[in-house]
């Protein structure tokens, strides 16, 4: 009976983190990529991420923003106790001329587009399971020298064991990157601002519309701070706060973050993590210290590589 709780309440929680399970026509299937480990161990604060080619899944206009094309695989637990994990790869490669600016020498290219494919899954009581792919394509394209745009599509598609509750889905996001200043970056996303969600049982919905608000900006002697805030039909609200704070010479980054979902019954999750660069590869973990009666405390890991 513990098991069989426990279960239904990670099920119920996923939502948080990505598609929800259950169903009743009110938009509840979210369609949300997951975040890069370097966000996620900054407070889940990816809006301005353009170090990993995972983070356009968040904010599609970063991808004219990458150095360079890059390769990202992670693996992630989703709640604590209970089997269910998430694996994604990633690719990303910016495109087309060569962007300078003033104090900043290149900033990216052009263009850019990334290839996302994230596979989550969760093993029910008696033996069911449910799990679900979804596959993110994005591009962007740089307006002037210092702000982009961009446009990323979702596919979702569902299997389970258990009868009527497959599901197939997709939707369309907006995203835009603005660097105000050497020091100071913005971004806006806008989450399914089109999508249907088609039930085996015949049901239809809209999964929920959501915005979200980003910055970053550099602090002195080094460390650089994010922060994003989101809110969504479907969901409360959440502020994430996070920084990052590399260890001259080592190739190693130490991060922490504050992550805060609203609403009644509302989180203070803290995270942590690292990131450690040795060549062109990256390898960066992440903890979210979650409430044991929520998703408890989970692990995530990836592994990087950019191509010269």
């Amino acid at each position: 009976m513990k098991a069989l709780t426990v279960s239904i309440i990670g099920i119920m929680l996923l939502a948080a983190a990505g598609p929800a399970c259950g169903h009743e026509g009110s938009g509840g299937m979210s369609l949300e990529p997951r975040p890069s480990i370097r966000a996620l161990a900054m407070g889940e604060t990816g809006l301005v991420e353009t170090r990993d080619a995972a983070g356009f899944a968040a904010n599609p206009a970063t991808l004219t923003w990458l150095p360079t094309a890059g390769v990202t695989l992670s693996h992630a637990s989703l709640v604590d106790g209970v089997s269910a994990s998430a694996t994604s790869v990633c690719a990303a490669v910016p495109l087309g001329a060569v962007v300078t600016l003033p104090d900043l020498g290149q900033v990216g290219r052009r263009f850019g587009l990334g290839f996302r494919l994230d596979h989550s899954g969760v093993e029910l009581s008696q033996g069911t399971d449910w799990g679900w792919d979804l596959i993110s394509v994005g591009a962007a394209y740089r307006l002037a020298p210092y702000a982009s745009a961009g446009l990323s599509g979702k596919y979702l598609l569902s299997n389970s064991d258990l009868e009527g509750s497959a599901v197939q889905a997709f939707a369309f996001d907006l995203g835009a990157f603005l660097e105000m200043t050497p020091a100071l970056r913005l971004a806006m996303s806008l989450k399914n601002i089109v999508g249907s969600v088609r039930w085996e049982d015949g049901d239809d919905e809209s999964p929920p519309f959501a915005a979200g608000l980003g910055a970053g900006f550099l602090l002195p002697y080094g460390p650089s701070g994010h922060l994003a805030f989101t809110f969504s039909g479907g969901a409360p609200g959440k502020l994430g706060l996070g920084v990052d704070v590399p260890i001259s010479m080592t190739g190693l980054s130490v991060r922490a973050g504050y992550l805060y979902h609203s609403g009644e019954d509302y989180r203070n999750i803290i995270t942590a993590g690292f990131g450690y660069t040795y060549s062109a590869f990256e390898v960066d973990y992440a903890v979210k210290l979650d409430d044991d009666l929520a998703l408890g405390t989970t692990h995530h890991f990836s592994l990087g590589y950019t191509i010269p």
